[in-house]
């Protein structure tokens, strides 16, 4: 479906359905590898799993860092601290907006 073709009313319903967080819409990367132990595990799921469980942010606020895991694997696998993302949140805490409080 092309975003044209979604209807207003399903957008509401899926938004609804996920309590306003990310789709898991990493397409067939579902799992990765803890950088600690090798294993092969799933990665984190917004829709399931909760972020503070599994994540924290550095001591500047820049970085992302996995707790559990699935939360390290999940940092190296989908790259989450890449230099666009990492110079985002930089400038994000310059301006008194990151990092979130919950």
């Amino acid at each position: 479906m092309s975003p044209e073709t979604i209807s207003d009313a399903l957008r509401a319903r899926v938004r609804a359905q996920a309590g306003n967080r990310c789709g898991y819409c990493k397409g067939s990367q579902t799992h990765g590898h803890d950088p600690l132990t090798g294993r092969r595990v799933r990665l984190f799921n917004p829709r399931r799993q909760r972020w503070k469980r599994h994540f924290r942010w550095s001591e500047d606020g820049a970085f992302i860092i996995g707790r559990t895991v699935c939360g390290r694997a999940t940092v190296i696998a989908l790259n989450l601290n890449n230099l666009v993302a990492v110079t985002a949140r930089r400038n994000w805490i310059a301006a008194g907006w990151h990092p979130p409080e919950d």
